[in-house]
């Protein structure tokens, strides 16, 4: 358990160095990594069905630059909007070695004014858990690869830092024989560049 836990850690400092790198090595107009974000969730929470797996995850994730170069007052209209997410990438790492989450996808963000702001995410996954099992405390995820969707309420605390609460669900969508699905809920803080 130990050398798991170091291992999780030794892969957030990797990761907080990857961001902080190539995002100091963009393009001086904007840099290639828009954001990153950490947080604490609450692992398999039961939000749309049947909890059995337990404690907390790690999150980590970098979101992109936004794809094509729509202004402020473009994407508040709805095409424009539309056309316009962040990619991003990352992970959700249980601490007590249940079902671990990878993932990329794309992020839509709103200006909610008084800085707030909410922002949506789909994608896909690929998990560690199991697919089938006979265990009362494992989740029946039926496929390797899932669909993962989320969404965030939160406040800009300054033009850098964000607070934010989480919540991400990743299923299979009927495709496999068995669909529990996973929720996590819970915290995150986020870094602008």
């Amino acid at each position: 358990m130990f050398i798991r836990f170091i291992g999780i850690l030794c892969g957030i400092a990797a990761f907080a160095v990857l961001a902080l790198g190539l995002s100091e090595n963009a393009q001086a107009q904007e840099p290639i990594i828009s954001e990153v974000r950490f947080g604490l969730l609450s692992h398999d929470v039961a939000f749309f069905g049947e909890s059995k797996e337990e404690g907390a995850d790690i999150n980590a994730e970098i979101l992109f630059r936004r794809l094509g170069k729509k202004s402020a007052e473009e994407r508040r209209k709805l095409i424009p909007w539309l056309l316009s997410p962040r990619p991003h990438i990352g992970a959700s790492i249980n601490a007590r070695g249940d079902t671990n989450l990878f993932y990329a996808g794309l992020t839509w963000d709103v200006d909610l004014g008084h800085s707030f702001f909410a922002d949506a995410s789909f994608g896909g996954v690929v998990h560690d858990g199991e697919k089938s099992s006979l265990r009362i405390d494992k989740k029946e995820l039926g496929c390797r690869a899932l669909f993962r969707g989320s969404a965030s309420v939160g406040r800009d605390v300054t033009s850098h830092i964000n607070v934010s609460v989480m919540l991400e669900h990743a299923s299979n969508g009927g495709l496999c024989s068995h669909n529990e699905g996973l929720n996590n809920a819970g915290i995150r803080l986020g870094y602008k560049f």
